[in-house]
């Protein structure tokens, strides 16, 4: 009987980038993420050649013998080991002849970005944003959530243009406008607009208390607090003024000691979560400042500001108009980010830094002596710790020289 004939397959299959793979570019080099298992795998230039050129007209071989002019034949062994991983990993896949399905566009790249970013995985959120908003550059919120990542990675350039085109569709937005003096460089103004202020904690107000006292570990209250507890001890007859009060967080510390406790926000929001917690005698939506000058001929024994004058510059006016409504002897106490810099700066967040001395300037400007100046961590910001001034001042006595009075009941 004839024997069997064999059939021998001769055709060999074209490989292709898979769908799936995203090559992204970064300091470091190059990487690739595979988005169905959310894997991401270091490049070398000869894996970046050989992801380029696979485009479904060329098989193993050709890939190699296409390559070896670039990277020498002495690499087409390793060349060829990590095509077959490559395969494995299902970063080539082989051509089928149908028309390749498409990768993900840039909605879905910023969502995949998204989800990195809360796993804590924000360099590679950044690159998979950055390959979104190039993909989608008339998408201006492609471009915010870039101008974001790229201000947590530290990349100030990228983070200044991010903002700019996005800018380019909201010129309206004043959170953004007040970052980018920062970014730019310019001349930074006295303090954050109104409209930047209630800007941000409109957004901020639902989950205000969550993100800052689980994630970031807020901790500028509890400073705050200690800072002023030698000199209220025993007293619970103050009238006391919170100013930039948000959602109450230290006015329930205030409270005990308190007679009367008032209230003032720029922030409809945050005014409404403050009014939940029943701590305030008065809620008032103001600007503090301007708040300050209207009370002529009111007066309080202590005056607080937990997290408010970060946005302000100069803290001339702001300390100044604050100890005009303090009664003789009377504290206020606050809390700063702190900088090298001499006097202040604007940081990229868009919150002004002030150095020590500033502080002590505005006091003596403001007629006040300077009781402390501790250095405390805040918070947590992007990993780091963000250190502050938690200052207390004491407006002298009248006449000059007399003695600083203890609070009422002390």
């Amino acid at each position: 009987m004839a024997e069997k004939s064999k059939i021998v397959r001769t055709d060999t299959p074209k490989l292709r980038t898979s769908p799936s793979v995203v090559l992204l570019e970064s300091k470091r080099g190059f990487r690739a993420f595979e988005v169905d298992h959310r894997k991401i795998y270091a490049l070398n230039p000869a894996a970046v050649i050989v992801l380029e050129l696979a485009d479904g007209t060329r098989t193993k071989s050709e890939l190699i013998e296409t390559i070896i002019p670039l990277v020498g034949r002495e690499k087409a062994d390793r060349c060829s080991a990590w095509i077959d991983s490559a395969i494995d990993m299902r970063l080539l896949i082989e051509h089928s002849g149908r028309q390749p399905s498409t990768g993900p566009d840039a909605r879905a790249l910023a969502e995949i970005a998204d989800e990195m970013r809360w796993n804590d995985d924000v360099e590679t959120a950044y690159l998979l944003q950055r390959r979104a908003a190039e993909m989608d550059s008339g998408d201006p919120e492609q471009w915010y959530r870039l101008a974001e990542l790229a201000h947590i990675m530290g990349d100030r350039e990228t983070a200044r243009t991010a903002y700019e085109r996005y800018a380019e569709h909201h010129p309206e937005d004043a959170e953004v406008r007040h970052i980018l003096i920062a970014l730019r460089g310019e001349a930074f103004p006295a303090r954050a607009s109104d409209d930047c202020i209630e800007q941000i904690y409109r957004k901020f107000a639902e989950f205000y208390e969550s993100n800052m006292c689980d994630d970031l570990l807020y901790r500028a209250p509890d400073h705050l607090a200690a800072a002023l507890g030698p000199w209220l001890k025993g007293t619970r007859t103050l009238d006391t003024v919170d100013l930039g009060c948000g959602t109450g967080l230290f006015g329930t510390r205030l409270r005990p000691w308190c007679r009367r406790l008032v209230g003032v926000d720029l922030s409809p929001a945050m005014l409404e979560k403050a009014s939940e917690r029943n701590v305030y005698d008065e809620l008032t939506c103001a600007e503090i400042t301007s708040w300050l000058s209207e009370q002529e001929g009111e007066s309080f024994d202590l005056i607080t500001c937990c997290d408010t004058l970060i946005y302000f510059g100069d803290l001339t006016e702001v300390i100044s108009v604050a100890v005009a409504r303090l009664k003789p002897g009377g504290v206020l106490g606050f809390t700063l980010e702190k900088t090298e810099r001499q006097p202040l700066e604007l940081a990229d967040s868009g919150r002004f830094r002030h150095h020590r001395s500033h502080v002590g300037a505005a006091a003596r400007a403001a007629g006040a002596n300077v009781i402390r100046i501790d250095e405390k961590v805040l918070r947590r910001e992007y990993g780091d710790d963000v250190v502050g001034l938690v200052s207390v001042l004491q407006k002298k006595d009248t006449p000059a020289g007399k003695r600083p009075r203890r609070p009422p009941g002390a």
